[in-house]
């Protein structure tokens, strides 16, 4: 062993005699040990034992740290998992720095004790009806409503005989078209109303008024004492 450490200062002196002068790869080769100048630039030097190996880099070269090793097989490195909560002397729950507290969960009104009001929709706003106008701007102009022309048995059944002219549309029963009459009652109280096929009598102390429906389509009154 003694004289591997006398080889090795050997060299090394010479390494510090020759560095100097000499800028270019020189190489020398002792018994188990070899001595390499020059390597990777002016003043580097590799000297090489066995089980020893000694590297000078050159004058003026940064040395940069080895790169953090990679797994294998181009996997990311394993993630640890957030530490959790620890409970307390208390009991407590502690919550380690940067961890936000969890929600705390609110309860609905009706477990809190308060009483939930169903609100009532509104009332509903009615819009006046529509009325017929006798065409004024900006009304609505509605014809009047159609009525209904009565058989002169159905006309009797319904007429209230009051005193003064009347005058009256009703359906012929032999033709079944329409047939204005007209016809004057007088002041006296009525004692009957008299209904034919063809005509409608209404019958008075002192005079009797008839009204009488021909065959051929017409309508006729009679006044008699």
């Amino acid at each position: 062993m003694r004289w591997m450490i006398l080889s090795v200062m050997a060299a090394l002196a010479l390494i510090a005699a020759t560095s100097s002068v000499r800028a270019e790869e020189v190489v020398i080769r002792a018994p188990f040990v070899t001595v390499q100048l020059g390597t990777g630039g002016p003043g580097g030097v590799i000297v090489t034992a066995p089980f020893v190996r000694v590297q000078v880099p050159p004058r003026g070269a940064a040395v940069m740290p080895a790169p953090p090793s990679q797994p294998k097989g181009g996997s990311k490195p394993e993630m640890l998992p957030p530490p959790l909560p620890s409970k307390g002397d208390n009991g407590e729950e502690k919550i380690p720095p940067g961890m936000l507290p969890p929600p705390v969960p609110v309860p609905p009104p009706d477990e809190l004790g308060e009483k939930v009001v169903a609100q009532k929709p509104p009332p509903l706003e009615r819009l006046p009806q529509p009325t017929p106008s006798d065409g004024a701007p900006g009304q609505n102009n509605l014809p009047p409503p159609a009525t209904q022309i009565l058989s002169h048995r159905d006309f009797a059944k319904s007429f209230q005989p009051l005193p003064g002219t009347h005058r009256v549309t009703l359906l012929h029963p032999d033709t079944g078209q329409p047939v204005t009459v007209q016809f004057t009652l007088p002041p006296d109280a009525l004692r009957k109303t008299h209904v034919a096929g063809h005509e409608i009598e209404f019958k008075y102390k002192k005079q009797q008024v008839r009204i009488r429906f021909k065959h051929d389509g017409q309508v006729s009154v009679e006044y008699r004492d």
